[in-house]
């Protein structure tokens, strides 16, 4: 079990390059020390803005081995932002469980992302709700065939993102990819050995680290 948390103090960014920001629609991130203001005005003001977020991660074997595992990552956080006109408040949430049955030659997997959100600056984004099913076949050590379906029996991939509702100028994007329902892919891992051999106990992972593309990936 891993418990990891962070903070990210007020920012307080340099009000510069007017003439820069004149030409930007609208204020959507607050990162690295720089901002860009709520509205396109002649004069622009710093933003002040924090941010808390927390990661629970981690690992049950019900059988007290690898051979049957399941994982979870639970994340999440609030963001409070002011200006000299408006505040605004956001939160984030994300759960992403997986499981896997690892046999001598064979492994089974499941995963799943909750259709959470993510908070960044004045962005709000609602993440996509996405599934993954597959198995995996080792002739021998080195080789690996497999199947894995995306979305089985899903209707197809969808994200959007839009500005907080306290903002003077909106911003609503949002996108569908129906191919990533019903996508089924075929899996080839051949792993080239170098030096010394040391077997290792731990099963295939699914890589459940989506807080900027939503999609999930196998190791």
């Amino acid at each position: 079990v891993r418990l990891c948390y962070g903070l990210l103090p007020q920012i307080h960014p340099i009000p510069r390059g007017r003439e820069l920001l004149r030409s930007l629609p609208a204020s959507l991130f607050v990162a690295a020390g720089t901002t860009v203001p709520p509205a396109v005005t002649a004069h622009t003001h710093p933003l002040k803005y924090h941010e808390l977020t927390g990661t629970l991660q981690f690992t049950v074997k019900p059988l007290g081995s690898t051979i049957w595992t399941i994982d979870a990552r639970i994340i999440g956080g609030s963001i409070k932002g002011a200006s000299p006109t408006y505040d605004w408040t956001g939160y984030r949430v994300q759960l992403m469980p997986s499981t896997s049955l690892n046999l001598e030659k064979w492994t089974v997997y499941a995963s799943y992302q909750y259709p959470g959100r993510i908070a960044i600056g004045q962005l709000i984004m609602p993440r996509t709700q996405s599934w993954n099913v597959g198995f995996s076949y080792r002739p021998k050590e080195s080789l690996s065939l497999g199947i894995d379906i995306g979305c089985p029996f899903g209707k197809g991939w969808k994200e959007s993102q839009r500005t907080v509702a306290e903002s003077p100028v909106q911003l609503n994007t949002e996108y569908f990819v129906r191919d990533r329902a019903n996508l089924v892919s075929l899996t080839f891992e051949w792993n080239v050995f170098f030096g010394k051999n040391h077997k290792s106990s731990e099963p295939p992972r699914i890589n459940i680290n989506t807080e900027e593309n939503g999609v999930l990936h196998k190791l």
